[in-house]
């Protein structure tokens, strides 16, 4: 894949593209705010029509989007009928998410039989035990960095690498493909717990000093985007909040410019 990341003529980030062209199983994508991270991720797995799980890190975030009002999902409705859900609980940790289809009976739309996805929280995903996750193929962990105010979970890396494990199950065993996983967020932490359990903070630093956007390690099936010079970051740029904020805001650099925060950089030597 060329050094160029890919966007829609709008400016989103083209997340078809991106799946087409990259066969990392294991995907870190970081960019600034509201550029089509989440909405690309999503709007793909409808499209495709695969079965995933919609992860965020605490419950208490995920408790946050059990509601149609809302939910991640519904940005996608702009798009047509074909794309309204719903979400309804499961259990106390696991919420699903139903496809709405027109009953004409009914002369209304209802949610369809069996979830085309799930939510969940990786703080609480070690209490989904019985819970049969073998029709999931892709796993979206949103907004998997922490912001700095945000209560850290303990031994977070290695509850991600858990969660993969519990979803996974065996799959490749059987001959399966290994499940597919995308992992988005902001740029708050460069050392956050998933890159720190993975090592590849050093791999991450070499691409921000080279202004790098895209990066493969191949022998470990994973890929790294850090997203700079944005389209709809630079419209943004103009809008009463950023103006409000100023150019040179830690806010504006890391909504909009994608840098990670200089409490980080202070402790590099």
């Amino acid at each position: 894949m060329k050094n160029r990341i890919p966007y829609t003529k709008e400016g989103y980030i083209d997340f078809e593209e991106v799946m087409k062209s990259d066969p990392s199983d294991y995907i870190f994508m970081i960019g600034a705010r509201a550029i089509g991270k989440t909405f690309g991720a999503l709007k793909y797995a409808l499209d495709h029509q695969i079965k995933f799980i919609f992860m965020r890190r605490t419950q208490t975030q995920v408790d946050l989007i059990k509601s149609d009002d809302l939910s991640p999902f519904r940005a996608l409705e702009q798009l047509g009928n074909q794309y309204m859900t719903t979400v309804r609980n499961i259990n106390k940790n696991i919420t699903g998410v139903y496809r709405m289809s027109f009953d004409p009976e009914a002369q209304d739309y209802v949610p369809e039989s069996l979830p085309i996805g799930y939510v969940m929280a990786l703080s609480t995903v070690s209490n989904i035990r019985g819970f049969d996750a073998s029709d999931v193929d892709l796993l979206i962990y949103d907004e998997f960095i922490g912001e700095k105010h945000e209560k850290p979970i303990r031994s977070e890396g290695t509850a991600f690498l858990n969660a993969i494990e519990t979803i996974g199950r065996n799959r490749e065993l059987k001959g399966r493909k290994p499940l597919k996983v995308i992992c988005l967020s902001n740029s708050s932490n460069l050392a956050n717990p998933i890159f720190t359990e993975l090592k590849i903070i050093t791999a991450a630093e070499k691409m921000l000093q080279k202004h790098q956007d895209f990066k493969q390690l191949p022998d470990r099936d994973l890929s790294i985007y850090i997203l700079h010079d944005s389209p709809i970051s630079k419209k943004k740029s103009k809008t009463a909040l950023y103006r409000l904020a100023g150019e040179d805001s830690d806010f504006s650099q890391m909504s909009l410019k994608n840098d990670f925060n200089k409490e980080y950089f202070g402790q590099v030597k």
